[in-house]
């Protein structure tokens, strides 16, 4: 429906309840019993079973025309669930090529320097910042794009692909350059000393990471149009392909065959985001998922 503001108030809603029941239920504060593990758990659920409620409360008082959930059983629609499965299914898989990705290049770092590990995580929390002004310029593209194809409006479709395309490149490019220039002091942020492997890794990955972001910039707002038409399919060819046939054996082959250690395995993610930035832009000119889209 394009409405992004209604999401992001619930989930700030939901992320600060989660800290501050996690706060109580984990050391006991608040008056609350301190539960550890058990209560990291307990807290989350009962921030997302808030957000829950929210969302069902805001939808009833009409705030999206013809949204108004009845809170009964219904009888299911197995048209609609087909539908909604043949979208969705390639999202999910989409997620575990995505967690096979992080689990090999976690299993070939493991095998150079545990310092490796640890700085490649520090670096996959700001790449999580990093990627934030791409992800919500994608969303709202997808959204757009979605209720064009609705309306027929295919020309709107790719002007609105090309606008937030350009304004995902124009924010994160910037940022690339940033963590190539900075990324050693960013780093020191978490806690890691100047001068330590850890250290060291860490600026490999930054450098990386930022010569990545102009590649990453412009696939992420294709998949945006890609998601928003329906067509999700194309997003996990891609990813799976371009994770399984160049990522993962470049990476082994940079670091291990050809010796550059963790910069090799590393220097994979640069070369893979091309590879998926072009596979997306020729996806774009087939225009198939302006078929997709105008029956989804």
């Amino acid at each position: 429906m394009g409405d992004t503001r209604a999401a992001f108030f619930v989930s700030l809603v939901m992320n600060l309840l989660n800290a501050l029941f996690n706060y109580g239920l984990i050391l006991g504060n608040f008056g609350l019993p301190a539960l550890g593990i058990q209560g990291a758990a307990l807290g989350t659920i009962a921030a997302q079973a808030v957000a829950v409620v929210m969302m069902i409360a805001w939808l009833r008082r009409g705030h999206l025309p013809g949204m108004s959930p009845r809170l009964r059983l219904v009888a299911i629609d197995w048209t609609l669930t087909r539908d909604l499965f043949r979208v969705g299914w390639p999202a999910a898989a989409d997620m575990l090529v995505l967690n096979a990705a992080f689990l090999s290049v976690i299993g070939m770092l493991g095998r150079i320097d545990q310092a490796a590990v640890a700085a490649h995580g520090v670096g996959l929390r700001i790449q999580a910042i990093a990627f934030v002004p791409g992800m919500s310029i994608a969303q709202a593209l997808g959204a757009m794009v979605g209720n064009a194809l609705g309306a027929e409006k295919v020309q709107e479709a790719r002007r609105v692909m090309w606008v937030g395309t350009t304004m995902c490149f124009g924010l994160m490019t910037p940022l690339g350059f940033l963590l190539i220039g900075l990324g050693g002091t960013i780093v020191t942020w978490f806690g890691i000393q100047t001068g330590t492997p850890m250290h060291g890794f860490a600026i490999d990955w930054m450098q990386l990471l930022g010569w990545s972001m102009p590649f990453v910039s412009i696939y992420i707002g294709i998949s945006g149009l890609l998601q928003g038409a329906g067509y999700t399919r194309a997003n996990l060819i891609i990813n799976a392909a371009t994770t399984f046939v160049i990522q993962i054996p470049l990476s082994a082959v940079l670091g291990f065959a050809l010796g550059l250690g963790a910069w090799g395995v590393w220097a994979a993610f640069p070369l893979t985001f091309m590879a998926k930035m072009l596979w997306g832009y020729a996806e774009y000119r087939r225009d198939r998922w302006v078929k997709t889209g105008a029956r989804a």
